[in-house]
């Protein structure tokens, strides 16, 4: 069995990629909303298809994941996560290294998100799957 054949037969079924688009949101000026980009050295199969990203306000992000998870889907992100995971003690937390008391500074919200983007100060390095959503009425 190939790996197209593995797909056609078995993940297809149950989740078609050619019906699914990569959404983000980017705050930075040079990535205005409703823009598509994609990013440099981002695949990792030779001759494969570029990633490509439409960049869209979080707020439109929220709701269309709110949609999705109530129709009954899923929805696949991508979160950066390095900076707060001590992976020896499987520790997942904003609070993980006190910085404040080495450095006697806030390092959580010294940058814009788009200032940690253009700095390469953050990367999604990290898959996540959002299964439920609470609705307040």
């Amino acid at each position: 069995m190939t790996p197209l054949d593995f797909y056609r037969d078995h993940v297809m079924p149950h989740f078609n990629v050619s019906n699914k688009v990569c959404l983000v949101a980017d705050p930075r000026p040079s990535n205005p909303p409703g823009n598509t980009y994609t990013v440099d050295f981002l695949g990792n199969v030779v001759g494969g298809k570029l990633t490509v990203y439409n960049n869209q306000p979080i707020d439109t992000l929220m709701d269309l994941a709110a949609k999705s998870i109530q129709s009954g889907e899923p929805v696949w992100f991508g979160c950066d996560v390095s900076k707060y995971f001590m992976s020896k003690s499987g520790l997942l937390t904003m609070d993980v290294v006190d910085f404040e008391l080495v450095f006697d500074t806030n390092v959580h919200n010294w940058h814009s998100k788009a200032d940690r983007l253009t700095y390469g100060d953050c990367a999604m390095n990290h898959a996540m799957l959002l299964t439920g959503v609470n609705i307040e009425v």
